[in-house]
């Protein structure tokens, strides 16, 4: 029976030469960033809903032009928002007060 062995961050003898440059392995996770947008304009949001919806090019080129959604929170039209995260909830509030 054989067991799952994972390298070490700082067995750097196994790092491949773009690793030792960059300073992350392979094995390395990172973190997701997302976009959120918190709109509190007075009317609702009809703008863009992905990055493909806010550019402008060649079909040819698109294809090619990562596309991800935009996350939209109208702060002003959807009364029964709420967080359970603390901070998030902190924001909402300050948000709704100065729309």
């Amino acid at each position: 029976m054989g067991r799952n062995i994972e390298p070490c961050a700082w067995d750097k003898r196994s790092w491949t030469v773009d690793e030792r440059l960059s300073g992350v392995s392979k094995w390395k996770k990172v973190t997701p960033i997302i976009t959120v947008v918190f709109y509190t304009g007075e009317d609702v949001w009809d703008g863009p809903r992905s990055m493909h919806d806010m550019v402008d090019i060649d079909k040819r080129v698109r294809q090619f032009v990562p596309d991800y959604p935009l996350y939209v929170i109208d702060m002003g039209h959807d009364r029964d928002l709420s967080f359970s995260n603390g901070p998030l909830e902190e924001l909402r509030a300050a948000l709704v007060c100065s729309c």
